[in-house]
């Protein structure tokens, strides 16, 4: 009874304590990397504001988490498959991995503007912690899985003869997961759980071939629009022929 009690009256957070959310950074422009060539890319990610983001559970009624996030420190690479077509792998030493395409689409006859799609899916491993009711006082902890696919719109132009570059993005992401946890109430839970945000980005980088990257990245839950997370992001991208 108790237990029923918890699960169906008191909202369940699970704090994702070790980085920052893979799918909110997206340091590229719309342009693909030419065909038989390839590039890698360094970043630092630091939040401005985390909040909680409530999900949709299938196991406990209103039940959410959050991933309170410190940093993202991260690696990606890109190689050309076709001369609009590029593929990317990355990872966070945190924890996080993924893999995206990127097509091009669109650019114009002075090649300046380029608009371009794709999908990445991505996954993420974490130590969590448990809370009730946005309390920071832990009751228990555990580990959960995560997955991301993200349907992204990148567009950017480019000046100068492509020294610089204004790109941004619109992505939407669509998590989902199992957490595994214990309480002082209860052991061996689980929480499979499903949400969706939205995610803006405006970035610019600097240079060619070898180029520096920074942008600000808006990530918002499209369940709770009360809810999103900010970031400041910045990079080193070193092309490889």
């Amino acid at each position: 009874m108790k237990n029923f009690y918890i699960k169906s009256c008191v909202l369940l957070s699970i704090a994702f304590m070790l980085s920052n959310c893979m799918s909110i950074a997206t340091l590229q422009t719309a342009k693909t990397t030419p065909k038989g060539t390839g590039l890698i890319t360094t970043s630092f990610g630091l939040p401005i504001q985390a909040a909680a983001a409530v999900v949709t559970s299938t196991v406990t009624t209103g039940s959410g988490y959050s991933r309170l996030s410190l940093f993202s420190l991260e690696a990606a690479g890109r190689v050309g498959v076709t001369n609009n077509l590029d593929l990317g792998l990355r990872f966070n030493l945190l924890g996080d991995a993924g893999g995206d395409v990127k097509y091009n689409f669109f650019q114009s006859p002075n090649k300046k503007m380029f608009l371009s799609t794709g999908i990445a899916i991505n996954y993420m491993f974490h130590f969590v912690s448990v809370n009730y009711g946005g309390s920071l006082a832990s009751l228990g902890s555990g580990v959960g899985d995560a997955y991301d696919v993200v349907l992204p719109l990148y567009a950017s132009y480019h000046v100068s003869g492509d020294i610089l570059a204004v790109y941004s993005a619109l992505k939407y992401v669509y998590r989902f997961g199992t957490l595994k946890y214990s309480t002082l109430f209860a052991s061996d839970n689980t929480l499979n759980f499903s949400t969706s945000c939205l995610n803006t980005c405006i970035g610019m980088k600097l240079g060619r071939k070898n180029a520096f990257i920074m942008e600000f990245a808006t990530n918002a839950s499209l369940h709770n629009l009360n809810v999103s997370q900010n970031m400041f992001t910045v990079g080193f991208v070193a092309a490889l022929e």
